[in-house]
């Protein structure tokens, strides 16, 4: 299947991602970061947990943009019509690809009836900050990389009434209810079906059991944070964290913070990082135990006309 490519420079050629196009992806956007931030965030892992999506029709929802050599220069996605991602290889910028991905996006999403749509991008990305603006475009909301230092193992503090364990089988269709209705309570934020929930956490190779700790109030998960482990980095990424709204404030999730920061200690790893956006109101619980923030992104979005 052929996109069409009216508006691109000559000799591209475009088609649908496969499964198979995860790693070529991945080493575009890492390419794009390293150029925009000095440092590559994205792991091939993400990218093939992305495109294992079941909402995801590849066939519809993305579109690769290659050289004549069949290299990959670009590609862009856009999930249920709300949420796009775009990037082109830095040697292949000001060419009008970005320009043109933009407006696939835009039909795309108008494909599906949606009423909005956007992307994020990192704030080191001024030329998009302007197309998107230029565009009609707003800001929307921030996202944060947050990280910490660990020089010496974390004391994981005692909470009355509450234990904590690690993820065991069997946990994940309890585990899943959780995360997702506290997920639900963010503005704009639609339910995420368990069939595809799995990919995009438990069912990752990453995925780490053991540095994913849980908080049970009897044998009621109350609290959860979802550890994965990327064996050939230095640090530890903490994927998703969650509190039930009815356990809130009583430092559940500062101690299951600590028990994986304790966890990734013991492996070696001497730091630790996660994602949070601006509507969750988390950034001042992260910053409270000790993260900083490394890497800031802003939304930008768009009402479709019709």
């Amino acid at each position: 299947m052929t996109v069409r490519t009216v508006g691109l420079p000559p000799g591209l050629v475009t088609r649908p991602a496969r499964a198979d196009d995860a790693y070529p992806i991945c080493g575009l956007i890492a390419a794009c970061e390293r150029d925009l931030d000095g440092k590559a965030e994205v792991d091939a892992d993400d990218i093939v947990a992305d495109l294992a999506r079941p909402a995801l029709d590849l066939a519809r929802d993305t579109v690769l943009v290659h050289d004549a050599a069949g290299d990959l220069v670009a590609w862009a996605q856009v999930f249920k019509g709300k949420r796009g991602e775009a990037d082109v290889r830095p040697d292949h910028r000001g060419r009008g690809i970005g320009g043109w991905l933009l407006a696939w996006t835009e039909a795309q999403a108008r494909e599906v009836g949606a009423e909005r749509v956007g992307q994020t991008f990192t704030d080191n990305n001024r030329a998009a900050a302007e197309l998107f603006q230029a565009h009609g475009y707003a800001p929307k909301d921030t996202a944060w990389i947050l990280e910490i230092a660990l020089s010496a193992e974390p004391a994981v503090p005692e909470l009355p009434g509450i234990t904590i364990r690690t993820y065991q089988p069997g946990d994940d269709r309890e585990v899943h209810r959780l995360i997702d209705d506290a997920f639900c309570e963010w503005p704009g934020r639609d339910p995420c079906p368990f069939e595809e929930w799995v990919p995009l956490s438990i069912g990752r190779e990453t995925f780490a059991p053991a540095l994913s700790p849980l908080a049970l109030d009897g044998s009621r998960i109350v609290g959860a944070v979802l550890s994965l482990d990327f064996q050939d980095e230095h640090e530890g990424y903490l994927h998703q964290v969650a509190t039930h709204r009815d356990y809130r404030n009583r430092g559940i999730a500062r101690a299951l913070l600590y028990h994986a920061f304790a966890g990734f200690y013991r492996l070696g790893r001497r730091s630790c990082v996660l994602s949070t956006n601006s509507y969750t109101g988390a950034l001042s619980l992260y910053e409270r135990v000790g993260m900083r923030i490394r890497r800031s992104y802003t939304h930008y979005a768009k009402a479709l006309s019709a």
